[in-house]
């Protein structure tokens, strides 16, 4: 760190500590590739921890023109889990990135987000001779 000590400009400071996890998410990065035709979904794993429990209230695209999704909650033995499905809308070639927020009633995090990334190739040829 810098400061404006004259006698200290410089110093190195050091943290240390515990970080409790939130939730845990999987998967964490959500990748859709494929070729055109092809259905291109992926379905997202999402537990409160003990520590943290939560209840999703709500979700939200960003962009949302080129993804639909579903929310499905179970209550496991221990605590409830949800699911989410997604799954791609975009009929032709290309690539994309969307936002996902799930909105919780946590105070110590409101707002859940995840990336989506979605890559379509073109239809593969049935080349042969």
């Amino acid at each position: 760190m810098y400061t404006n000590d004259p006698r200290r400009r410089e110093f190195n400071l050091t943290m240390s500590g515990r970080v409790d996890r939130f939730a845990e998410i999987s998967p964490q990065r959500l990748v859709l590739a494929g070729y055109v035709g092809d259905t291109l979904q992926e379905t997202v794993t999402i537990r409160p921890t003990r520590q943290h429990p939560f209840t999703i209230t709500g979700v939200r695209l960003r962009d949302g023109q080129h993804l639909k999704f579903k929310m499905d909650r179970s209550s496991g033995q221990s605590a409830a889990e949800y699911r989410l499905h997604i799954e791609n809308t975009k009929a032709d070639a290309g690539r994309y990135v969307d936002q996902i927020f799930l909105e919780t009633d946590s105070e110590l995090h409101p707002e859940i987000r995840l990336a989506v990334s979605v890559f379509i190739r073109p239809a593969q040829s049935g080349g042969g001779s």
